[in-house]
């Protein structure tokens, strides 16, 4: 299917999933750009304020991820059953991001 890569399992937890997580924020323009992330079924939804600051490419090549899609200030990162997981942890690192002191 033509946009869909092959790239292994996601790997969201202990450190390796910081390095994960902190990979997905950083391609998507920032903890500051991302306004809501949703799962749903086998995407991981992001709302982005500026999808000018999203790297697409790099959001493309995050470890599990098959493909991206555009709509409107969303990316849609295909993650397959894994996308509910990884958005509980996404909310988890940004709640954490935006907490005093950090």
């Amino acid at each position: 299917m033509p946009g869909r890569r092959v790239g292994g399992e996601p790997t969201e937890t202990g450190a390796a999933g910081a390095a994960f997580l902190d990979a997905l924020i950083l391609a998507a323009g920032g903890a500051a750009n991302i306004e809501r992330a949703v799962s749903c079924v086998t995407r991981l939804r992001l709302s982005l304020f500026d999808p000018t600051l999203a790297d697409e490419d790099a959001l493309g090549h995050i470890s599990g991820c098959a493909g991206v899609i555009r709509r409107g200030r969303e990316r849609h990162l295909v993650f397959g059953v894994a996308a509910a997981r990884i958005c509980g942890k996404l909310n988890a690192r940004l709640a954490a991001k935006a907490s005093p002191g950090d």
